[in-house]
């Protein structure tokens, strides 16, 4: 794997130096990438000795190579490994880079979106400003309007008609209804009523 960008099987997450993340250590909540770094054991994976998990310098030690408490002097169990960043789950949810893998895994896309919900403090459920963060691609969402609420639907390649022909050419990330600038402000739909969400369930498996 290169180590921008990799994914470890062991711990099922993504890990490279191009991966925000937060260490590893139950009590730290220090900013740091997953790159060979910050990795205990020094190598990919952990190598022999490491368990593979991520860890500021405050809780790495040092010697032959980097090895976190509990895999120094001797191995034990090791730490429980700590979700995604919110930023990394973010960037996988909206970059265009990722749009492939989101619609080759959309029950990843389904988790990952409710671990963002969870991550994301209270206050930012509420109103998302479009400087922040926007949606992924195909979302229907509340909007704020400048002085109105709508519901909108965010498009990462949209196409506009081309005169009066039936050809389209692309314009980029777009609402549906409204300008770019329009909208400052999103939040995700609330979920359906609960007796109608079963309901379309039980509907689809028919």
């Amino acid at each position: 794997m290169g180590w921008s960008i990799g994914y470890d099987d062991h711990w099922e997450r993504d890990i490279g130096y191009g991966v925000p993340a937060i260490c590893d250590h139950p009590d730290c909540n220090e900013e740091i990438d997953r790159g060979l770094g910050y990795v205990c054991g020094g190598e990919p994976y952990g190598g022999e000795r490491g368990c593979g998990l991520f860890f500021c310098g405050k809780h790495l030690r040092y010697g032959m190579r980097p090895l976190c408490e509990r895999c120094s002097p001797r191995r034990k169990k090791p730490f429980a490994a700590k979700p995604d960043h919110p930023d990394w789950i973010s960037w996988k949810l909206s970059d265009e880079s990722w749009e492939d893998w989101r619609k080759q895994n959309p029950e990843a896309v389904k988790a990952m979106r409710a671990a963002l919900a969870k991550q994301v403090p209270a206050q930012e459920q509420d109103w998302i400003s479009v400087n922040d963060r926007l949606p992924s691609d195909g979302d229907v969402v509340i909007a704020w309007a400048g002085d109105h609420i709508v519901i909108e639907r965010w498009e990462e390649r949209h196409e506009a008609p081309l005169g009066w022909s039936s050809a389209t050419i692309p314009i980029g990330p777009a609402w549906d209804d409204h300008e770019f600038e329009d909208i400052t402000h999103w939040m995700p739909l609330p979920p359906a009523p609960a007796q109608l969400a079963q309901s379309a369930d039980k509907a689809e498996g028919e």
